[in-house]
């Protein structure tokens, strides 16, 4: 039957012949997809994302209470015992106090809010370091405490009303009082008071 058998060649050629141009067409389609041009993502659409770190960082500068002040510095050491015994050497530095802030241990005779005139004319000589005193306290009271410190009323519970001292740690009418037999200079309060709370609270922080 040669006839049959042509018609088999026929339709096997015809089938190979579809396939390949199928697959030819499939090919091109793909290659041109790939070179049409892609609509650019605009900057602030739904395409960014901000990170969770950076989001954290917000969140948790808006929770601090930060004030700056100004600590009369006499020295810095590596160790304790270094400046204690720098501050046992000078009678003058008899009110002074050795604040560790890192791995460093700083003597300070005051604490002002500002820069007073002739202040580091002293004997050991001093000068005026800058820092910042945060607090990111749960209780609101030792939340404010930079702000608080800040008030000279507040410091010596001079006029300071009732509803005023509702708004003080909770021990700030204990401890006062014990710093006040030591010096009735604000300055002096301030520095002793900051580092009752400072060494005490995790959450209160010094950054220079």
């Amino acid at each position: 039957m040669p006839i049959i058998r042509t018609l088999k060649k026929n339709s096997v050629a015809q089938a190979v012949f579809y396939g390949v141009l199928t697959g030819l067409l499939g090919v091109i389609a793909f290659i041109i997809i790939l070179k049409l041009p892609q609509e650019p993502v605009e900057p602030g659409g739904q395409g960014e994302v901000i990170s969770t770190s950076q989001q954290e960082t917000e969140g948790n500068e808006k929770d601090l209470v930060k004030q700056p002040f100004f600590a009369l510095q006499h020295g810095v050491f590596s160790s304790f015992e270094s400046a204690d015994q720098f501050v046992a050497s000078y009678p003058t530095l008899n009110k002074a106090a050795i604040v560790r802030v890192g791995d460093q241990f700083f003597v300070w005779s005051k604490i002002d809010n500002e820069k007073v005139e002739g202040a580091t004319q002293t004997e050991p000589s001093s000068f005026y370091k800058p820092l910042v005193l945060s607090s990111s306290c749960p209780k609101q009271a030792e939340k404010q405490l930079p702000i608080t410190l800040k008030d000279a009323k507040t410091l010596t519970l001079d006029r300071v009303t009732s509803e005023q001292q509702a708004d003080l740690p909770e021990d700030w009418s204990v401890i006062l009082p014990e710093i006040q037999k030591l010096s009735e200079n604000t300055s002096i309060i301030r520095l002793h008071a900051l580092i009752n709370y400072y060494e005490r609270l995790d959450c209160v922080k010094i950054d220079f």
